[in-house]
């Protein structure tokens, strides 16, 4: 009977002991970082990963790598696990146990450690290549202590380009060109389809001008240029005004009383960059240049960067003044001239 009771009270103690739930520290999440985060294919990994472990205690530490990764020649010796020395140990240094077969490597035998500086887990020897295919791949790290769950940790190498975004727009063009009048708040007059400058009467004791604006927006980075052909002179039939001096330094603004005619030409800015004057009208400006060439085309005006400008705008727009006078002798009758403008640009 004492031999039953004392059978029936030891099961009860058992049965206690069963029953009494166990609370295991729980897993906590680690940092991972790789020494290189993007790689291109097939390309040899000789980098390294790192992380600090929670506790002290560890049993192994087990980094899991894909399957698509080029292992067959890794070795134990490609891949050591490191760690500064601490408060506990001199320097670490533990070669991995490579498992070809299951894509993992394992470290153990690890002592006591401070867990308050890095592991560095080194690949070297270049037996190690990456995927043979882009994609995002996964390193995890496992630690195993003796007290508790293991931590867990992972980071993403991003082999080839699948991971990146190109994002593409395209800007078109921009050549724009008006004649506009003096202000620039509207276009230059219009007759029976042409842009006109009308000097009217011409009279001896006056000097007689009239004006307009070339107005040109691009975006081209190279700038724009501004060019003119001539039909003829400034003509009454067979009888043509005497023209400004040609080329650069042009002729000084003759008086009433003194044939001459020409344009003084104003360049304006560009937006970006500088405005120049052709050759032909490159020196003083305030001179009065030819401008019946009837060869070319002609280079008036040219800009070294964009022009962008603005609604009304007497800045970045170049002044063109048509200027004529004459003398006693000068023919009667209705004079005329053409000038045809061209724009071009390089993009």
């Amino acid at each position: 009977m004492k031999l039953k009771k004392l059978v029936s009270i030891g099961s009860c103690f058992l049965i206690i002991l069963l029953t009494v739930p166990v609370s295991p520290v729980k897993a906590t999440g680690i940092a991972v970082t790789l020494g290189t985060a993007s790689i291109a294919i097939s390309t040899a990994y000789n980098s390294t990963i790192s992380f600090i472990p929670t506790h002290s205690l560890l049993i192994s530490i087990t980094l899991d790598y894909d399957s698509n990764y080029t292992d067959t020649s890794f070795v134990n010796t490609d891949i050591t696990l490191t760690k500064p020395s601490d408060t506990l140990n001199p320097a670490l240094s533990i070669n991995g146990s490579v498992d070809n077969v299951n894509n993992f490597v394992t470290f153990s035998s690890i002592p006591i450690v401070d867990v308050t500086n890095p592991f560095i887990i080194t690949f070297t020897n270049s037996h190690f290549l990456s995927p043979s295919t882009g994609g995002n791949y996964t390193y995890k790290i496992f630690v195993d202590y003796l007290s508790q769950d293991p931590d867990m940790g992972a980071a993403l190498q991003y082999v080839g380009n699948t991971n990146q975004v190109k994002v593409t727009a395209i800007v078109k063009p921009i050549l724009t060109f008006a004649i506009r009048n003096t202000a620039d708040n509207a276009e230059q007059a219009t007759v029976s389809g042409l842009k006109t400058c009308a000097l009217g009467v011409l009279d001896t004791t006056a000097v007689i001008t009239c004006s307009y604006r070339l107005k040109v927006g691009t975006n081209s980075a190279s700038g724009y240029t501004v060019s003119y052909i001539s039909d003829t002179n400034l003509t009454n039939g067979s009888y043509s005004m005497t023209n400004a001096a040609a080329g650069s330094n042009g002729s000084s603004p003759a008086s009433a009383g003194t044939e001459q005619y020409g344009i003084i030409l104003t360049a304006g800015s560009a937006t970006v960059g500088s405005v120049s004057r052709g050759t032909d009208f490159s020196a003083t400006t305030t001179n009065v240049y030819q401008i019946t060439k009837t060869s070319g085309p002609n280079s008036m005006i040219s800009s070294n960067g964009p022009n962008a400008p603005s609604g009304t705008d007497t800045t970045n727009t170049s002044l063109v003044q048509h200027r004529v006078t004459i003398d006693g002798a000068t023919r009667p009758g209705s004079y005329a001239h053409t000038l045809s403008y061209t724009v071009s640009a390089s993009f």
